[in-house]
């Protein structure tokens, strides 16, 4: 085991509200991706430690590594932890759901469990992604457990969301299966930052809902559900501090454009695109966008941008001689919009759709 972060100190088993192992992917060619998730940030910075469970590729198999990570929670059980909470990616799911510790751990939560391979590399074991992963959820015994499934993940057979909740309901525990979230894709989705933006604060709130007595009248005995908004702005400060205006002498259109707008491309970055109407049909606007995955180069930035309103088209142009790219959004609805960004000399467009988000 090793600290979940470089610049972040343990509190240890006195101080901390619990301890969070999470457990990596598998790695298939060279290294894994074993930094600790931006999702868990939210329970670390709420009082929890976090540690993570590395394991060599060469000695990484479900045979060695389930009864490991099993002993590595009894471990810090021993070392005083009172609360243990197993949190894992693709392989590293998969353990945390198969793991028995006794006693059990008090929350598990999986992103995209796998442990077969995918359709194209291993079409003979593929299927067993399903199909051994229902016996994981008819034998779990964690105290509450979260299972995240995305769109587009290549390891995944399809159908899995619908059967995990049949089981669950029917064992009725306290779980949740979140099936194919929007604007997050591939098998990686839950390591993203927009993820985190999204799920982080809900998952902290669910695993430490286990503390309160289960039994309340609304919720039976098997505690609160999971239900997790949209990010508000302020929780997307970090991406940009820009403020909106709308000039009085701005076109309409123009000035319908005017606001803070929030979304996600397919490969995980997200981004916050705050425009301001300046005059009759001059827009002025902040593109900013965030970090992918921890560990894989990818940093956030932001960039300000000049353009122009066509109220014949209802289009938005940025496309200042200087900027590498060119950026075209127009409303789809009220609180929607479409924008498109282009790099100058590879020309072909990436579109992504993008909310209106309001302060709360």
């Amino acid at each position: 085991m090793a600290p979940g972060y470089a610049d972040r100190p343990a509190r240890g088993p006195a101080d901390a509200k619990g301890v969070v192992i999470y457990s990596h992917g598998l790695a298939r060619e060279g290294d894994p991706i074993d930094a600790t998730p931006y999702v868990l940030d939210d329970l670390q910075e709420g009082g929890w430690d976090i540690v993570r469970f590395l394991r060599s590729r060469s000695e990484d198999t479900l045979d060695t590594s389930i009864p490991a990570l099993a002993e590595a929670v009894g471990k810090l059980r021993g070392d005083g932890y009172k609360r243990v909470v197993l949190a894992g990616q693709s392989f590293g799911g998969w353990i945390s759901l198969a793991a028995r510790p006794e006693p059990p751990v008090d929350a598990i939560v999986t992103l995209a469990p796998a442990a077969f391979g995918r359709r194209d590399e291993s079409p003979a074991t593929w299927e067993e992604n399903a199909a051994a992963l229902y016996p994981l959820a008819e034998n779990v015994t964690a105290g509450r457990v979260l299972v995240f499934l995305f769109q587009g993940d290549a390891y995944d057979p399809g159908g899995r969301g619908e059967r995990l909740r049949t089981i669950f309901d029917r064992r009725q525990i306290a779980a949740a299966v979140v099936d194919k979230p929007a604007a997050l894709v591939g098998h990686n989705a839950g390591l993203t930052r927009a993820f985190a933006r999204r799920f982080g604060p809900c998952i902290r709130d669910y695993i430490e809902a286990g503390e309160i007595e289960k039994g309340g009248p609304e919720t039976a005995d098997r505690g609160p559900l999971f239900v997790c908004p949209q990010p508000a702005a302020a929780r997307l400060a970090a991406l940009s501090a820009a403020e909106p205006v709308a000039a009085a002498d701005a076109d309409p259109g123009a000035a319908e454009l005017a606001g803070r707008w929030y979304g996600t491309y397919a490969n995980g970055r997200d981004v916050l695109f705050v425009v301001s109407a300046q005059g009759a049909a001059t827009l002025r606007a902040v593109y900013a966008f965030g970090e992918v995955i921890r560990g894989v180069n990818a940093p956030a930035g932001q960039t300000q941008r000049q353009g122009a309103f066509d109220a014949a088209t209802g289009i938005a142009r940025f496309a200042e001689p200087q900027a590498e790219n060119i950026i075209e959004c127009r409303l789809l609805a009220d609180d929607v919009m479409l924008l498109a960004i282009a790099n100058r000399a590879r020309g072909e467009p990436q579109g992504i759709v993008l909310r209106r988000v309001e302060e709360r």
